[in-house]
């Protein structure tokens, strides 16, 4: 059995055409086929009516069922990772697969290593300047550091998904990405990643265990930090892929039998 169809939640639609383009995704229409829900934010109702196969994609760390209100776990199939308390959802919920693992949400192929600029990029969200997370932090780091730290400024939500404008805009002309919410900006994350540029966060829990992520503990470590990354400017770093995992994920006997190696 195949994934063939999926439902993006509207809360992170922008993501829906790229996420259905990249594995060929109908729309949902089938109770008893197999279904992708990436984003799940209370989508109760398709949980408990849906009759085949379901594999829940969170948003974000949080964005994790309230199992304990659903009745319908077989063939539920979980991918992401799970922190704290939520861990023993595992133990709790035997007949739900828990599996950590990282596929592409969309199409990556233009992020590739370049020779690294001189400016670092802060993630704002969908803001103009500094009304993003951690921005009186990223007023004081900047004015303790040589480098521009350059946000997203523009208005319109199409130019902020626009992966080209990004690009050309802003992660071309930079050597490292600043990223202090608590789980957004993680696509900004992998595609830097990707084109060889690190980014710090500031976080009790490393949430993400990325290999192009520094975790600081103080606005000291960050300056240090900036400082030494900053000896990478004008020169081509590796690619750090994020995703552990292929087209195989779209298979549901993956799941199945790896969940019972």
């Amino acid at each position: 059995m195949r994934f063939n169809q999926a439902i993006v939640h509207n809360q992170i639609g922008p993501f829906r055409k790229p996420f259905n383009d990249r594995w060929n995704f109908k729309e949902y229409k089938d109770l008893k086929e197999p279904l992708v829900m990436f984003g799940y934010l209370n989508q109760d109702e398709i949980y408990e009516n849906h009759k085949g196969y379901k594999l829940i994609i969170p948003s974000n760390p949080v964005d994790i069922p309230n199992f304990e209100n659903l009745t319908n776990h077989d063939k539920t199939i979980f991918v992401g990772k799970l922190y704290g308390k939520d861990k023993k959802l595992i133990e709790k919920y035997p007949q739900i697969v828990f599996m950590n693992e990282e596929m592409e949400i969309k199409d990556y192929s233009i992020f590739k290593p370049n020779i690294l600029g001189d400016k670092i990029y802060y993630y704002s969200g969908f803001k103009n300047g500094w009304d993003g997370w951690g921005q009186d932090m990223i007023r004081e780091i900047q004015k303790n550091i040589d480098f521009e730290i350059i946000t997203t400024g523009h208005n319109y939500r199409n130019e902020y998904y626009d992966e080209y404008i990004l690009k050309m805009n802003y992660y071309d002309k930079i050597f490292l990405n600043l990223n202090f919410s608590i789980h957004a900006g993680m696509t900004t994350v992998r595609e830097t990643g990707l084109m060889g540029r690190k980014t710090i966060t500031m976080r009790d829990e490393l949430i993400y265990g990325y290999d192009c992520i520094i975790n600081c503990n103080s606005i000291d470590n960050i300056i240090n930090t900036i400082n030494e990354e900053s000896k990478k400017i004008g020169t081509i770093q590796p690619s750090m892929d994020s995703h552990t995992i292929g087209d195989e994920w779209l298979n549901v006997e993956y799941w199945v039998d790896k969940c019972y190696e």
